[in-house]
């Protein structure tokens, strides 16, 4: 995950620089790392990403992961501080590792 986030920083990047950031946040996308066995550490990287660059997700798929509490305090981190991009309309978190205490 750590090679894919340098990798698309830089292609952010280069996009921004291009185009302009309004180019990034007309991007309504949808994210699919989904069955991915992705960790609690990779989601924040690839979430921190998307953040910095302020990219509209609309649709978020991880599900089939092994996301735990820590997983989910990034998305609700992703969520509040990307706010001006954009709200997420969908999220699918089913098969990973959040019990009671994370979903609340």
């Amino acid at each position: 995950m750590e090679r894919y986030c340098i990798w698309l920083r830089a292609q952010l990047a280069k996009i921004k620089d291009e185009r302009g950031q309004k180019a990034l946040w007309q991007c309504c996308g949808e994210v699919d790392f989904s069955n991915n066995s992705m960790g609690d550490q990779e989601v924040w990287m690839l979430l921190e990403t998307l953040a910095q660059f302020q990219i509209h997700a609309a649709v978020l798929k991880l599900y089939k992961n092994r996301i735990s509490q820590a997983g989910v305090l990034a998305i609700c981190e992703f969520i509040r501080s990307n706010s001006d991009a954009g709200p997420v309309h969908e999220l699918h978190l089913s098969q990973n590792e959040i019990d009671d205490d994370a979903a609340l």
